[in-house]
């Protein structure tokens, strides 16, 4: 059966952590897990990470990750993710966030926050502060609505993973850089 596909518009910044952890950083301290963006070749040219985050109530990127959301109430995914180097101001596309959702319960509960076709993230050019032509900063933040996660009557653990892609504007197929963050695993009740 194939998955459920949400869409959710988030709302995005060009605006970075600021306080960013490395990507060996102690997931247990901070409040958001890293994943790499390039590979091969591009990482010699683009330094790329993408970082992760659900909160049920977040206040600022300094709000602890949840491990437990009241699937009955808004909670809050925060993808934020950086590219600096010397290839940076090379791309152009758009970006395509997809959160998934793998339920460790029933198969049926799985899904995919997709973007709607109505909401492209473009590459663009640097937003200020940032005018630096070989850096690019964003944001997206995603406000999930109630409702949104199946649970089992005594709860249902979820895996959810990141993925962070730039497709080409010529022909809308991946271009190098690709990046995903695992936000492991959360239980929703």
């Amino acid at each position: 059966m194939p998955n459920r596909k949400v869409p959710i518009c988030p709302v995005v910044t060009f605006e970075f952590l600021d306080d960013a952890p490395a990507f060996t950083g102690d997931p247990g301290r901070d409040p958001f897990v890293v994943g790499d963006m390039t590979t091969g070749t591009l990482a010699n040219f683009v330094n790329a990470k993408v970082y992760g985050r659900i909160a049920q109530n977040p206040v600022d990127d300094d709000t602890p990750a949840s491990k437990s959301v009241n699937s009955q109430q808004t909670f809050v995914i925060d993808v934020y993710w950086r590219l600096t180097g010397s290839l940076v101001a090379a791309f152009c596309g758009n970006w395509n966030i997809t959160i998934y959702f793998e339920s460790m319960g029933p198969d049926e509960y799985d899904f995919e926050i997709v973007l709607p076709a109505n909401c492209p993230i473009p590459y663009g050019c640097p937003q200020p502060p940032n005018t630096d032509r070989n850096t690019r900063i964003y944001h997206a933040s995603y406000k999930v609505p109630a409702d949104t996660v199946q649970t089992e009557p005594n709860g249902t653990p979820y895996e959810l993973n990141i993925s962070v892609v730039l497709f080409s504007q010529c022909d809308q197929k991946p271009l190098e850089l690709v990046g995903f963050v695992p936000l492991e695993d959360v239980f929703f009740f």
